[in-house]
């Protein structure tokens, strides 16, 4: 259990669900979804948090006592290229569904990636996805292959030279990207459900997230999903000082409750490191 309170056991695939437990993890968003955070917030060229977050989502189609989100969107709003991610963890369609869903077997990893996961970056002149660019009628004009050497063998590189200028990567760059994935769930932890017509209305001015919330809204309609029987939860605006990385103004004081937690002795991370 590490810092987190010991508690009976309750679910049979624990060495894996943990992540689906806000005592232990974070859902999906920081399950697999840090790896593609880190790749969007590189895209943007962002060494620095956002000063304000959105996020909407819920736990829909199980019948579990999992807490984290399994679909969720949200918005950080770097400027002038903000962040848009989308969790889905439900069928894409319903041949995906009505094969799989409905026979109450339990989906493995390989279902998941089937569904498909990556990184887009839209351009005023096309757009990026899958190591190529595109105009923006969709034509291909260019593919990229990777030039960095493998991950590993860079950090086993850097640790035998002593030197951190020898890594791709700092350190804070995975903790800024880790710490968007938390403002993220920090959002939907303080906010609450509201109808769909209420989440339209918040989301309306931004047109970008706006046409993210009708995908997800069409989405639950795909699969069967009555959000009037069980609605969304809807995080609110959230203000940041990206410099101290606290939360300001409105839920300010909810949300940096969030920032920490009340370890468990001995597993106490102190003030000072």
């Amino acid at each position: 259990s590490g810092p987190a309170p010991v508690v009976p056991l309750k679910r049979e695939y624990l060495h894996y669900d943990w992540h689906w437990d806000w005592r232990y993890g974070n859902g999906d968003l920081g399950n697999m979804g840090i790896h593609y955070m880190d790749a969007c917030r590189w895209a943007a060229g962002q060494r620095t948090l956002p000063e304000r977050v959105i996020a909407m989502g819920g736990r829909f189609g199980y019948d579990d006592d999992g807490q984290t989100p399994n679909t969720q969107v949200a918005l950080l709003d770097y400027k002038p290229v903000p962040i848009i991610f989308e969790v889905r963890g439900l069928p894409r369609n319903r041949a995906f569904r009505d094969q799989n869903w409905e026979t109450n077997s339990r989906l493995s990893m390989d279902d998941y990636y089937t569904l498909g996961i990556g990184v887009v970056v839209h351009c005023e002149k096309g757009f990026i996805a899958n190591n190529q660019a595109f105009d923006n009628r969709g034509r291909s004009v260019k593919q990229f292959k990777p030039s960095n050497t493998d991950l590993p063998e860079n950090f086993i590189r850097a640790v035998r030279s002593r030197k951190s200028s020898d890594l791709y990567s700092d350190v804070l760059d995975g903790h800024l990207s880790a710490a968007l994935c938390h403002l993220i769930n920090i959002s939907h932890r303080v906010g609450r459900q509201v109808s769909s017509g209420q989440i339209r209305e918040t989301v309306r001015g931004e047109k970008n997230f706006a046409e993210t919330v009708e995908r997800f809204l069409d989405h639950m309609h795909a699969n069967r999903i009555d959000l009037e029987k069980q609605p969304a939860t809807l995080g609110p605006w959230l203000t940041l000082d990206p410099a101290a990385e606290r939360f300001t103004g409105a839920f300010s004081g909810p949300a940096n409750a969030l920032l920490t937690r009340d370890y468990r002795r001995p597993f106490v991370v102190p003030e000072k490191v």
